[in-house]
């Protein structure tokens, strides 16, 4: 499963992160301004502890992505 969120959008994907089962693959695409410091640090922390698998990408520092991002977070 390959969960892709921007900025807010990982308020809904929140409840499947924390109940997700250990032995379902899942990665986790978040793009975002400054993850912790604007979503929080409960938010921050469950995405932390969750998920092994999960590919930040901070737009303030490495700018807006593009198709290549999701498709290299797919094959991981």
């Amino acid at each position: 499963v390959l969960i892709v969120c921007t900025g807010a959008g990982i308020a809904p994907a929140l409840p499947y992160i924390k109940d997700a089962l250990p032995m379902t693959h899942t990665h986790l695409l978040w793009i975002a301004k400054k993850h912790e410091e604007n979503y929080g640090k409960e938010a921050w922390d469950l995405v932390e502890r969750k998920y092994p698998h999960v590919t930040l990408h901070d737009t303030s520092s490495q700018g807006r992505p593009g198709v290549p991002l999701v498709e290299d977070a797919f094959w991981k």
